[in-house]
């Protein structure tokens, strides 16, 4: 879980509480623990394949925009996040733009 939320720029907390989000949302365990650490369930492993193709079509989509369309977007974020995330991921949008 560290390492996940370690991806994600979250705190361990934060992907705590997400998944607890996607489990009642799913209506299942997501991940179970097993002799070998944590494990996926059936239910989470028939989304893997889906849910992977849709990202792929998602960044292909964007990337194949022209570079001189212009976005606007508004960030919604606690004086935490602001101050803590906001600082890299505007430094993330300079350099991808």
């Amino acid at each position: 879980m560290s390492k996940a939320a370690e991806k994600l720029f979250v705190g361990q907390s934060t992907m705590d509480h997400s998944l607890n989000r996607l489990r009642q949302t799913l209506d299942d365990p997501i991940l179970v623990i097993t002799t070998k650490g944590m494990s996926t369930t059936t239910s989470t492993e028939a989304l893997i394949i889906p849910i992977r193709k849709a990202l792929l079509e998602i960044e292909s989509t964007a990337s194949n925009r022209p570079e001189t369309v212009q976005h606007q977007f508004a960030i919604v974020a606690t004086y935490y996040n602001e101050f803590i995330l906001l600082p890299s991921l505007i430094k993330k949008f300079r350099e991808l733009a």
